[in-house]
C-alpha cells in the first residue's frame, strides 16, 4: 500500500481534499481510512480458504437475513421477520445488488458482507 499523501508527520495530521485536517487520535473516535483512485490499486489478498462471490438472491437473500439477525441479536438493533425485511429492502430506492459483497468459505458459508 503506498503512503498517505498530504501527511505532516510534525503535526500527526493529514490534509482532506478540501483543506480540513484531520486527526489520528484515538481520542477523536474514529479512523479514517483513504485510497487515491489514480494510481493502480493491488488486487486483495484473501486468506487461504476465502473468497469473494457475488449476490444472488435467490441462493443469498435468507442467508443474508439470518447472517444480521445474528449478528443484531445481542443488541444494538434489531432485524424484522423476513417476510417483511426482504420486500423492503429490494425495493428501497438505495439497494443494488451489485453492491453486495460477500466473503465466503470453502463450503461457501458466509463469512462476512459488506
Amino acid at each position: 500500500m503506498g503512503e498517505a499523501r498530504g501527511h505532516d508527520a510534525a503535526a500527526g495530521a493529514v490534509a482532506d481534499t478540501d483543506g480540513g485536517r484531520w486527526s489520528g487520535s484515538a481520542a477523536w473516535g474514529c479512523i479514517r481510512f483513504r485510497r487515491y483512485l489514480g494510481e493502480p490499486v493491488e488486487p486483495a489478498a484473501w486468506p487461504a480458504g476465502v473468497s469473494l462471490a457475488p449476490f444472488d438472491a435467490g441462493r443469498h437473500a435468507r442467508v443474508l437475513h439470518q447472517f444480521f439477525a445474528s449478528a443484531f441479536s445481542g443488541g444494538g438493533g434489531d432485524v424484522s421477520a423476513f417476510d417483511s425485511w426482504w420486500p423492503a429492502l429490494r425495493t428501497d430506492a438505495g439497494y443494488d445488488p451489485a453492491l453486495v459483497f460477500l466473503a465466503v468459505d470453502d463450503a461457501s458459508c458466509l463469512i462476512e458482507v459488506a
